[in-house]
């Protein structure tokens, strides 16, 4: 028997971020259903009942899967050891503190949670820098800029004026969507050859650059959005750029062949989402579809960003504890749920928008439910050892 000098769940980041992404947004996402509904009182410790929904789910579940991924991908992009053991325990224990202070009033001025929320979430970007200066991958430096302004955003959502937070939920929501595009470009092409086993065809190399500094750009458009005609104009013609070039990428992707593989093919679902996204964004803008429940936000949120966690928690987790890439039943069943919710979270108030509250329960309970099938699928993997060193 192998030897180790640390329980497997320490030794490598997604195990105990993705442990903690998913007990964050069942118990949020219950917690946000429920009062909403009218049958939860909530004391938030934040600006507005919105802005503590978006902050336990962005700086929360969604920051937590993003840090598990990529504590984990960089040590293979720059081949270097994961952080593991004691290093990998602190920072994880910090950080769940601050996930357990969205649910309870503040007992302390506001400067003290902003300094603590600071101090553990700018450990992220700050990790980055110096592995890709001391192992000269300096391509990927420009990940620090967004991930960068996603950890400073959670400082913002202690802000007394709740427009400067509701500023930062779109400047935080921008940074998310660019970390999913950059993301999704480098590891759906490579997922699709090792499971379809295809040289997948390259997307032109100058549509990709283009693809990225529009999605740079776009992370600040809550700055110039609504500023004046010009900045307006700017922003329509950004979100055109990103829906073609969306599309694009996912025509030349093998979208067809992955059919067979649901692992695979709900990863495409889940980027489909993206550019669906920019779609609802323009016809809100040209006011040809209705704002109510936000149905662009959720495009991106419930649509893209939860279907490609639920894929990629999966998908990551059974290669990375060395199983089978392959979904399991239960694994498909929450493909499944978190696909037709979405569908119901976008389209479900658009098209009956007398109902709009029930759509907010069942779709709650939906995610929920997805998520609890994947939880009881993947906790196994994550808190034992790798079964070739059993």
């Amino acid at each position: 028997m192998i030897q180790r000098k640390t329980h497997p769940f320490w030794s490598v980041g997604f195990r105990p971020f993705f442990f903690l992404a998913i007990v964050q947004t069942l118990v949020a996402s219950c917690c946000w259903t429920l009062h909403y509904l009218g049958w939860l009182d909530i004391e938030i410790p934040v600006g507005s009942n919105f802005v503590w929904h978006a902050a336990t789910m962005l700086y929360g579940f969604v920051i937590s899967v993003f840090i598990g991924f990529l504590l984990t991908a960089t040590a293979k992009w720059t081949n270097t050891p994961p952080l593991s053991g004691n290093k990998l325990k602190a920072f994880f224990i910090f950080f769940a503190i601050a996930q357990v202070m969205w649910f309870f009033p503040m007992v302390f001025p506001k400067f003290v949670y902003q300094a603590f929320f600071l101090a553990v979430y700018i450990f992220l970007p700050l990790f980055l820098i110096r592995l890709f200066l001391r192992t000269k991958h300096y391509r990927n430096m420009f990940i620090v800029i967004p991930v960068g302004l996603m950890c400073i955003g959670a400082v913002f959502m202690f802000a007394q004026n709740v427009a400067t937070a509701n500023l930062w939920v779109g400047l935080t929501l921008g940074a998310m969507r660019a970390m999913l595009v950059v993301i999704s470009g480098r590891v759906l092409p490579f997922f699709s050859k090792m499971a379809l086993d295809i040289n997948v065809q390259a997307v032109n190399p100058k549509a990709e650059v283009f693809l990225l500094l529009t999605m740079m750009a776009l992370i600040f458009e809550p700055l110039y959005q609504y500023l004046d005609p010009y900045g307006s104009a700017l922003w329509l013609v950004l979100t055109t750029f990103a829906l073609v070039l969306n599309l694009y990428r996912l025509w030349k992707w093998p979208i067809r062949k992955s059919f067979s593989i649901p692992i695979l093919s709900i990863l495409f679902i889940g980027y489909l989402w993206i550019p669906i996204h920019f779609a609802l964004n323009i016809a809100s803008h040209l006011h040809f579809v209705s704002q109510l429940g936000q149905p662009s936000v959720h495009a991106l949120t419930y649509g893209a960003m939860g279907i490609m966690i639920v894929a990629m928690i999966s998908r990551v987790s059974l290669g990375h504890t060395g199983r089978k890439i392959q979904a399991t039943t239960m694994m498909k069943t929450a493909y499944g749920i978190i696909v037709f919710g979405a569908f119901s979270r976008v389209f479900g108030p658009i098209l009956f928008p007398a109902g709009y509250i029930s759509w907010i329960g069942l779709t709650g309970l939906m995610w929920f439910v997805s998520f609890a099938l994947l939880a009881i699928e993947i906790f196994p993997m994550l808190l034992k050892p790798r079964p070739d060193e059993m």
